[in-house]
Formats: C-alpha cells, sequence, structure tokens
C-alpha cells in the first residue's frame, strides 16, 4: 500500500498534469509556445489596426515580443522539469524526497508562466486607451484566452 507521502506526490502530479495541459487548451497551434506565438502576432495585428500612433504601436509591439520571448524562456524551463519528472519517476529507486522536490519546482515554474502572462497583460493595458484595449481584446474573443 502506498505511503501517505506518495499519495501525495501522485495528487500533486495530478494537479500539475492539469495545470500545465491547460496551457494546450487549443485545438491549433499544438504546444503552449505555438499557440502564444500565434497569439502574439494576432495581437500585434490588431492593435497595429486600433491603435493611430506609429509610436505606442511600436511600443505594443516591443513589449508583445518580451512576453513571447519571456514565455518561450520559462516553458523552456518546465518542459526541462518535466522531463526531469518523467526519468525521475521512471527510475525504480526513485525516493520520494527526489520526486517531492521536481514537483515543487515544477509548481513554481509553472507559477512563473502565470507571472509572465500578468505583467504582459498590465504592460499592454498600459500602452493603451480603455477604447483601443476593448477594441483589442473584443476583436476576438480568443485574445481572451491570452489575457
Amino acid at each position: 500500500m502506498p505511503s501517505t507521502s506518495l499519495r501525495r506526490v501522485a495528487v500533486v502530479l495530478g494537479v500539475a498534469a492539469l495545470t500545465l495541459g491547460s496551457l494546450n487548451c487549443a485545438k491549433e497551434p499544438k504546444t503552449p509556445e505555438a499557440y502564444v506565438d500565434s497569439r502574439v502576432s494576432e495581437l500585434k495585428e490588431v492593435a497595429a489596426k486600433e491603435v493611430e500612433d506609429p509610436e505606442r504601436i511600436q511600443e505594443i509591439t516591443t513589449a508583445l515580443d518580451r512576453l513571447r520571448r519571456e514565455f518561450e524562456e520559462q516553458a523552456k524551463v518546465v518542459a526541462g522539469l518535466k522531463k526531469d519528472l518523467r526519468e525521475t519517476a521512471k527510475r525504480y529507486d526513485a525516493t520520494d524526497e527526489e520526486l517531492e522536490a521536481i514537483l515543487v519546482a515544477l509548481q513554481v515554474e509553472g507559477l512563473k508562466l502565470v507571472d509572465v502572462f500578468e505583467e504582459g497583460h498590465y504592460g499592454l493595458r498600459e500602452l493603451v486607451t480603455e477604447e483601443e484595449w476593448a477594441a483589442i481584446v473584443n476583436h476576438e474573443k480568443k485574445f481572451l484566452g491570452i489575457f
């Protein structure tokens, strides 16, 4: 019978899988990175249509490029931890402590992805007027999947 610690690890693993899997909810594209890349490109196009000031359009483009870069960097960290978790879980001699350390790191790094989106959301919102913001996020409801 599994110990309480192993059961806890299994529950945390399930929650982590569901949380990280939710990033991949879109039908197309298939990876979180591709999804963010697609949404950032679309947001750039819509912002270019809705914002009249070329300087602000450039600021928005720069902010969205930074969001994409930061997301990709953080996604690589999470992917590395997921790989470590799979490899460790395959080992017969893996200890509860090893698995739990990876799961904790995975949770921390996964939450940093949320921070990237939150900072991107507020950063973009600061660059536009209330009317422009409404037009951008209402252009297509799928943008709300990123913001």
